[in-house]
């Protein structure tokens, strides 16, 4: 499945005064994905926009370029936000009030299971007590179940 994940800067990157090699290199540093790795996905800056779209087949490069917090670009660190997009086919739902000592990986494992064959995956959003779902199907359920806990979900 082909992942496409959006890179927005932060704190004054302007991607129209960058050179798309530099945007490429300062990518694949922060993602820690070289050489051969790196030349099977595609970068595209989009300067209207002032973001950056990395498409993928490969899952572990995937996990890499969604880590990506910070950009080094002429000598210059540069905030930026890194998530990926919905697939085609997909609907996000939302869950409110989950802890906010639950990990990532807890609560990507508490939704994605057997229980749930169209959940796709779990993600906090930023600090709060709300996660996002992401299902492969075309309507949102009502109720999941995070872990053993039946819980109310609502559209994105």
């Amino acid at each position: 499945m082909t992942s496409k994940i959006f890179m927005r800067p932060r704190g004054g990157l302007d991607i129209s005064e960058v050179t798309r090699f530099q945007i490429r290199r300062a990518i694949a540093a922060a993602a820690n994905i070289g050489g051969e790795e790196a030349r099977k996905d595609v970068i595209c800056p989009y300067k209207q926009q002032n973001i950056v779209i990395v498409t993928t087949t490969r899952r572990e490069n995937r996990d890499r370029y969604v880590t990506v917090a910070r950009l080094i670009v002429y000598g210059a660190e540069h905030e930026v936000s890194a998530y990926e997009s919905a697939p085609h086919g997909t609907v996000k739902g939302l869950i409110r009030v989950v802890p906010l000592t639950d990990t990532a990986q807890e609560i990507n494992d508490s939704i994605v299971h057997e229980h749930i064959p169209t959940a796709l995956q779990a993600n906090r959003i930023g600090k709060t007590m709300s996660v996002v779902i992401t299902f492969n199907r075309p309507k949102v359920p009502n109720n999941v179940k995070y872990s053993n806990l039946l819980v109310e979900c609502s559209l994105y």
